[in-house]
């Protein structure tokens, strides 16, 4: 009998599962909704940002945001040696802004310099109260 009823139970959960998958399918209008609200993100960005883009593919693309237009958009790669890739607006699921890591790493690198020079003075500093 608990068989029975926890497969009845495990029968009704997955029907209900695989109906809300095909109920929450995006028709025509929300891709274009959804291509506008894309295309509205990236009109607020700058070109040359660093972003990210996700495709419905599954495929996740960074680079420099180029030109763009009313269906698409550039995207230049980090390697200048890569030529630009063209997406279309319907084909991207979201789009992320990417912060530069370049910046970060000089902040370390000064904040690397300023300790070991506060370390270098305190240990002169010492030496000297030593001798003393």
């Amino acid at each position: 009998m608990i068989r029975r009823n926890l497969a009845v139970t495990l029968v009704a959960i997955l029907a209900v599962t695989l109906g809300l998958d095909t109920g929450f399918a995006r028709g025509p209008r929300d891709e274009a909704a959804h291509a506008a609200q894309i295309r509205s993100q990236i009109g607020a960005m700058r070109p040359g940002t660093l972003i990210e883009v996700r495709l419905f593919s599954r495929e996740k693309i960074r680079g420099r945001l180029g030109e763009s237009d009313a269906v698409s958009l550039v995207l230049q790669p980090q390697d200048p040696a890569t030529a630009g890739r063209r997406v279309q607006f319907n084909e991207v699921k979201s789009v992320k802004w990417v912060a530069s890591r370049g910046n970060r790493t000089a902040a370390w690198i000064i904040v690397g310099v300023v300790a070991t020079a506060v370390i270098i003075g305190v240990a002169i500093l010492l030496k000297e109260r030593s001798n003393e």
